[in-house]
């Protein structure tokens, strides 16, 4: 019924507005180290108005998933009037500036293979507004899988060629076991450019269980190499109760304009696990791109990042995306 109902509200939107269609297929192939292998396929069809003060998106994924073969992917109106910004349905949130270890990303699951990709839209309610001298204030309510009512709110300014943040967040989290979990989080946060891209967080939340402090430290660079544009990454965090710490690594490197060869390493300070991917990306024109890649992992699944299976090592990844 809900579907109907959102598909009856798409074509009268579509009689009232004039509207932009934009579209995306995905499909993904894994041939894992355990002889078993698994696709994925994934279609996201859209459409988005925009007017000065205005501007809305509504857009659909359907899936093979054979538990939910269609479910609204975005679906949201935002407003413009004078400093302020008001938005309020379905939407996409990532905040912070860290890269994998986002401590300010409470909203999303993390994604090994890309930290950085388009993230499913959340039902929230969010507003930003303006202030003198370059600063913001901004505020979400937003619905997860086990609470309709967790929340957000951030102060930005800019100091020369620096960003500052202060986020607090009270929200409701499944554990690694899970159990719903209640969550208070304050995270302080800079970037900005020192000759390279650095940026940094000191991350304390208080939970059910016992509070944890952390600190994020991370820089890129890109430079020429033999004409081309040569990527690299790297960020480290440290989680002082726990007497432990990670690293981040990742290059990616444009041979041509077709190709980009990259490669990344997760690890802990005793590698006593670590997470090595490599690959590359072949552009087949301006509307296809393909990707093969090669996952490795060591004692994985301890880390809690992801429900992989127990006897996962390695994977041969196939993807292929479409933009039309």
């Amino acid at each position: 019924m809900k579907k109907r109902c959102f598909f009856l509200f798409l074509i009268l939107v579509s009689e009232v507005f004039s509207l932009n269609y934009f579209g995306e297929v995905e499909g993904t192939q894994r041939f894992r180290s355990y002889n078993k292998s698994n696709g994925y396929l994934e279609l996201i069809l859209g459409a988005e108005h925009m007017e000065e003060d205005f501007y809305s998106q509504v857009s659909i994924m359907a899936t093979d998933d054979p538990s939910d073969h269609l479910d609204l992917y975005r679906g949201y109106v935002e407003f413009y009037r004078d400093s302020t910004t008001f938005s309020v349905g379905r939407q996409m949130l990532v905040w912070g500036s860290a890269y994998l270890f986002n401590g300010a990303d409470v909203f999303n699951e993390l994604e090994l293979e890309n930290p950085r990709s388009e993230k499913e839209g959340l039902d929230s309610v969010r507003i930003k507004y303006n202030l003198e001298n370059m600063s913001r204030l901004e505020g979400v309510v937003f619905k997860n899988s086990v609470r309709d009512d967790n929340l957000g709110a951030r102060y930005t300014f800019l100091v020369d060629n620096y960003e500052f943040m202060a986020n607090y967040f009270h929200y409701d989290k499944k554990n690694s076991a899970g159990e719903s979990v209640k969550n208070e989080d304050i995270v302080l946060e800079v970037k900005g450019d020192a000759g390279i891209g650095v940026w940094s967080q000191l991350i304390h939340r208080e939970s059910d269980s016992s509070p944890q402090n952390s600190i994020v430290l991370g820089g890129d660079y890109s430079f020429d190499l033999s004409g081309n544009l040569f990527y690299t990454l790297i960020e480290t965090i440290y989680i002082s109760e726990e007497n432990r710490g990670a690293a981040y690594l990742r290059y990616n490197y444009v041979v041509s304009e077709d190709v980009e060869v990259f490669q990344s390493l997760l690890m802990d300070a005793g590698i006593s696990y670590f997470y090595l991917r490599s690959g590359f990306n072949y552009k087949l024109n301006d509307y296809f791109n393909l990707q093969i890649s090669y996952n490795y992992y060591n004692n994985f699944r301890g880390l809690n990042y992801s429900n992989m299976e127990k006897e996962l090592n390695s994977e041969l990844v196939f993807e292929i995306k479409g933009y039309f």
